[in-house]
């Protein structure tokens, strides 16, 4: 991304960033869709609240202004802690509680920080 924005960078009027949103949970799964006239459908898509969360925290992502938001449903299934310092409780659209979430930038520092963190519960 650095070298993109780089070459970029005379066209550009701020720098490209990549958001992401991380939740886990249940989903739907299936091709939606009309089949076309060589007997292929529409891709595979997955629907649901985990989708829509997960959606929702990419959006996030740029409000706090960090690379990856991940929900601490996900830390909990993956048995990870995390570095308290992005950690935020979050309104998500659709939803009546708020999340539970860490903002983490760049996403190497989530893989370094979940290497601490293994590493301390050994």
């Amino acid at each position: 991304m650095e070298r993109l924005n780089a070459e970029l960078k005379p066209q550009l009027e701020a720098p490209l960033r990549i958001g992401m949103g991380l939740h886990c949970g249940s989903v739907i799964l299936g091709r939606i869709g009309a089949v076309d006239n060589k007997g292929a459908s529409a891709r595979i898509t997955a629907l649901g609240d985990v989708v829509n969360t997960a959606s929702r925290l990419e959006t996030a992502s740029k409000d706090l202004g960090r690379a990856l938001v991940v929900s601490q449903d996900v830390l909990k299934a993956a048995g990870y802690t995390c570095d308290p310092e992005g950690e935020a409780e979050i309104a998500i659209r659709g939803r009546k509680d708020p999340l539970h979430v860490f903002a983490l930038d760049p996403p190497a520092g989530f893989t370094d920080t979940l290497s601490r963190a293994t590493q301390g519960a050994s």
